[in-house]
């Protein structure tokens, strides 16, 4: 438990210039942890001061964050945490700035991601050494749900294109059909129109 809440206590760097990172304690229970179990670690490390809990300045939402930016360095612990989850961290920040555009634009659609962005979290999440919480598996599910209705509108789309084809093929057929008997009519009609013309024979 200890080890999933520091993880997103923090915003990891490229040049290893990790910094602490201000979570909403709500992003925590989202997790699934189990509220006894999160109080007990929040208040264990708080009380000795390594944890340090405030507002949010716009939504007055309780937050938590590590008390000190020397901790990241310092703590060997924590450090390794850090080292041996940097990718993951990396890629569920990404995932987080996503999922929380689109939990505040009403969960509007267009906010949701596809393609080859979604096909990476989905490999990745499932073994991934930092925890999602109920929003950012949410936001997954419904860039999935998505996906797949695009493919079935596709599909159907495809289908419909096809069966016109076929139809008229047919109808090209039975006209090319319809075509060729009318001309042989009009061939059989001028043949019996004519009749057999009467031979002439000259006089020597």
């Amino acid at each position: 438990t200890a080890r999933d809440v520091f993880v997103r206590l923090v915003t990891v760097s490229e040049t290893g210039d990790d910094t602490r990172r201000r979570v909403r304690r709500s992003e925590l229970e989202a997790l699934g942890l189990g509220d006894r179990r999160l109080d007990t670690v929040l208040g264990a490390f708080a009380s000795f001061r390594l944890l340090t809990f405030d507002r949010d300045p716009v939504t007055a939402d309780p937050t938590v964050e590590v008390a000190h930016e020397a901790l990241l360095r310092e703590w060997e612990r924590l450090r390794e945490w850090i080292e041996d989850s940097r990718e993951d961290i990396r890629l569920h920040a990404v995932l987080a700035a996503a999922a929380a555009e689109w939990e505040r634009e009403g969960h509007n659609p267009d906010f949701l991601i596809g393609g080859s962005r979604l096909q990476t979290y989905e490999d990745w999440a499932p073994g991934a050494a930092i925890r999602l919480n109920e929003g950012e598996r949410a936001f997954l599910e419904a860039s999935a749900a998505r996906r797949e209705a695009e493919h079935t509108a596709e599909s159907e789309r495809t289908a419909r294109e096809a069966a016109l084809e076929r139809r008229a093929r047919r109808r090209l057929w039975g006209f090319a059909g319809a075509g060729a008997a009318l001309a042989a009519i009009v061939i059989v009609a001028l043949v019996m129109a004519l009749g057999p013309q009467p031979t002439r024979v000259g006089l020597v």
